[in-house]
């Protein structure tokens, strides 16, 4: 049975959790057991690479065979100047990439995202990657929702899920202790899942799985 269909007292359980949280040292333990709760990382590529790359360009193909025909039909002048043209083409768009992609990272750091969850009893901001199965959160309208979880209270709840259902409205969302029988997301309104954000309405959320 799917976790987020059990009894709430059995998910307890299972997540050896309650609706008092996790104290920060079994959040940190839980952290280093199931990773950041991340969907994946972007492949790293070396600089280098990526330079050699942007010469798999068509156009950079064909100019440079045109480069090589015009040297073997003794056009040498004319081989260098598309030859020098094409590495400074390249070199300029490389310069361009990584200063982009720099600026792009640095952005990330500075719009980190946060939600609440409980920690030793306390309301507490904590960082979405840090987010593990057993906290206990709390969502707002306009949060992105950091894992998939059990709903524990809410009022007037509503969370955009399109990107996973492709639902034209809001889903309306409430607390269910009962168990459920299996269902597909599109009915599962005691539950919500990552990536998915809050359109309106509070509720308390217990995590399940994480990224």
């Amino acid at each position: 049975m799917n976790i987020l269909n059990k009894r709430l007292d059995e998910l307890y359980s299972e997540l050896a959790t309650s609706d008092q949280g996790l104290i920060t040292a079994e959040a940190k333990r839980r952290l280093a057991v199931y990773g950041h709760n991340v969907l994946g990382q972007q492949e790293t590529v070396n600089g280098i690479t990526t330079f050699l790359r942007l010469f798999l360009n068509p156009l950079v193909a064909i100019l440079l065979v045109s480069a090589i025909m015009s040297y073997f039909l003794g056009e040498v002048n004319g081989a260098l100047i598309i030859a020098v043209l094409v590495v400074l083409s390249v070199i300029l768009q490389f310069y361009h990439e990584h200063r982009s992609g720099k600026a792009a990272a640095a952005l990330r750091k500075q719009v980190a995202v946060h939600t609440i969850a409980l920690r030793d009893g306390i309301k507490r901001e904590v960082p979405l990657d840090e987010i593990v199965p057993g906290d206990m959160i709390y969502l707002t309208a306009g949060d992105i929702v950091p894992g998939d979880g059990r709903i524990i209270s809410s009022k007037d709840f509503y969370v955009d899920q399109a990107s996973l259902t492709g639902e034209s409205f809001p889903a309306d969302k409430e607390a269910d202790p009962g168990a459920k029988p299996e269902t597909g997301i599109t009915e599962m309104t005691h539950a919500v899942f990552m990536g998915s954000n809050v359109t309106s309405g509070f509720a308390a959320v217990v995590i399940a799985t994480t990224g």
